[in-house]
C-alpha cells in the first residue's frame, strides 16, 4: 500500500511537471535517487553548465521532512556523458554544508534528456562537524530542448 502511494504521488509530480513544459518552461528537470537515501528532486537550468537542484529526502514522518538544495557547475560535458561538481545545503535530520560529485549518463541516441546518474556525495555537518558519505543511483529527465553540447 505504501509504495502505491509512493507511485501516485511520483506520477501526479510528472503530470504536472509535463503541463508546465507544454507552458514553456523547458529547462525544468526531475530526478529520483536511491542507494544511501532515497530523493526526489526538481531541479532547473541556467545554461548547460550551470543547474539547481531542490531534493527531498524520503521520510515517514513530517519530523523527518529533509530538503537539500545544491547548485551545480558541469565540468565536463560529452554526446554520451557529463561531469558535475556542486555546493549546497540540507537541513533537519542532517544539517550541513553538501558537495555532491557525480556523472550523467545519456544512454539513449533517439533521448537525451534523459540520463542515469551516479552521485557521490559528502556532507559536513554544522556544529558537530561530522561527516557523512552517500553513494547515489538514480535518473534524471529534463523537459523541453535538448541541451546536449560538448565542451
Amino acid at each position: 500500500m505504501f509504495v502505491m502511494k509512493k507511485l501516485l504521488k511520483i506520477s501526479l509530480v510528472l503530470t504536472v511537471l509535463m503541463l508546465i513544459n507544454k507552458a514553456g518552461f523547458s529547462q525544468l528537470h526531475v530526478s529520483v535517487e536511491t542507494l544511501s537515501q532515497n530523493k526526489v528532486g526538481l531541479g532547473y537550468s541556467f545554461s548547460d553548465r550551470l543547474w539547481t537542484e531542490l531534493r527531498f529526502y524520503e521520510a515517514s514522518q513530517f519530523s523527518d521532512f529533509t530538503p537539500e538544495m545544491v547548485f551545480c557547475v558541469n565540468l565536463v560535458k560529452k554526446e554520451y556523458h557529463a561531469v558535475y561538481l556542486g555546493v549546497g545545503g540540507v537541513i533537519n535530520y542532517y544539517t550541513g554544508l553538501t558537495v555532491p560529485v557525480g556523472t550523467q549518463i545519456f544512454p539513449f541516441e533517439k533521448n537525451k534528456n534523459l540520463s542515469l546518474n551516479i552521485e557521490f556525495q559528502t556532507v559536513l555537518g554544522f556544529g558537530s562537524g561530522d561527516l557523512a558519505f552517500q553513494t547515489q543511483f538514480g535518473l534524471k529527465y529534463r523537459f523541453g530542448k535538448k541541451y546536449i553540447t560538448e565542451y
